[in-house]
């Protein structure tokens, strides 16, 4: 798959259109975060395709209803990181003519960090024995040197039905920089992390940027995923509870909070139906005492299916909302409603996927007691 960077600015300026008019705010005061225009994906899935004696990586494009898609060769990842690419190429002139490497070869994933660390997962349909360990072994030393980093900054793993093989860690360490201040983030094999880790640092600056004069109070982060924003944002508040659902999550977030010494925040295991109920009875859920709280702002990143209508009113109870959306069409779903009780202050439109129609963006709402006016409110000059 090759980036096209001579039609990013129009791309790029094609869906800063949409966002406005979906979201019904102008066009030019929304606070568009560019991507770099080629090798910014950090992470990506390939399929490995069998054809004969040949062996590639493999995407799926579209194809007519009912008919099933062909497979396309991926000779060229320009969209994804050098050091994703770096490993590609020599990675399949390793096991295409090893019978032990490439026999029942499912799947190759690579996940790179910003810093030069990676790790590759190896997905297979079969049981895997001590041969195939010993050759990844090898391959892995042979690799890191063919990528020119050190073996330990590379993991290789292999997965087959409740089989996993973990050649080094099964995690990368992620490192941000944003407003001068460097984050550290363990990022788990098979777990979420944004896959433009530039445009995960724009994010995350932007978010920084609109809590950071909000005058004390709590915040409640829900879909907290493995802490990506409530470390940055840990020290625009007085305390921070986080929320999550998925205990790898959990796990991982609790172990970034403590690299970053967020010392500040707890994280609970524990559903938005779960919070709200404990939120409202002024109870201790799961060891979190609710009245030692003074919730002010709220920060959802929620699925590609938004807010369900409960976590809606929920949200609205707080004095601000950052809602950060990968779904625009969602989202303006879910402002119908926040609208009626909230006003809009910022809208920023972050490139994640270049290229494509996705849009991810991000919205800063305060409630409108405190503004004044019934319509959204633009920002102030």
């Amino acid at each position: 798959m090759r980036a096209a960077p001579e039609t990013y600015a129009k791309q790029l300026e094609e869906k800063r259109k949409v966002l406005a008019a979906l979201l019904r705010w102008p066009t030019e005061h929304i606070q568009v975060h560019e991507s770099r225009p080629t090798h910014y994906r950090a992470r990506a899935e390939f399929r490995v395709w069998h054809a004969q004696e040949k062996l590639f990586y493999a995407m799926f494009g579209s194809a007519e209803p009912g008919a099933r898609p062909a497979p396309v060769q991926v000779e060229e990842f320009t969209i994804g990181s050098m050091l994703m690419n770096a490993l590609m190429v020599p990675l399949m002139e390793h096991i295409k003519d090893n019978h032990t490497m490439r026999k029942k070869l499912f799947q190759c994933n690579f996940h790179t960090t910003v810093h030069g660390e990676a790790m590759v997962t190896m997905v297979y349909h079969r049981k895997l024995d001590q041969a195939w360990q010993a050759e990844a072994e090898r391959i892995r030393n042979t690799l890191a040197e063919d990528a020119g980093m050190s073996r330990d900054a590379l993991s290789l793993i292999g997965r087959s039905k409740k089989q996993k093989i973990v050649l080094g860690d099964d995690f990368v360490l992620e490192k941000f920089h944003v407003d001068g201040a460097e984050y550290t983030y363990k990022q788990f094999e098979g777990c979420f992390s944004q896959p433009n880790a530039g445009m995960c640092q724009h994010m995350l600056k932007w978010a920084k940027e609109v809590t950071r004069n909000l005058q004390g109070g709590d915040l409640l982060e829900l879909y907290c995923g493995n802490g990506n924003f409530t470390v940055a944002l840990a020290s625009n508040f007085r305390s921070c509870l986080a929320t999550e659902i998925s205990k790898r999550s959990v796990a991982a977030a609790k172990d970034n909070i403590a690299m970053n010494d967020a010392t500040n925040v707890e994280v609970v295991r524990m559903s938005s139906e779960e919070f709200t109920e404990a939120y409202h009875a002024g109870t201790t859920v799961k060891g979190v005492d609710m009245t030692g709280y003074n919730f002010t702002t709220v920060l959802v990143d929620p699925p590609r299916a938004g807010l369900d209508p409960d976590t809606e009113k929920l949200v609205c109870e707080f004095d601000n909302i950052v809602y950060v959306s990968c779904n625009p069409h969602t989202l303006r779903k879910n402002l119908d409603h926040i609208s009626k009780t909230h006003i809009i202050r910022h809208v920023a439109m972050f490139d994640q996927f270049p290229y494509t129609e996705h849009t991810e963006c991000g919205v800063f709402l305060v409630k409108k007691a405190r503004e004044g006016p019934a319509e959204d409110a633009l920002p102030e000059p």
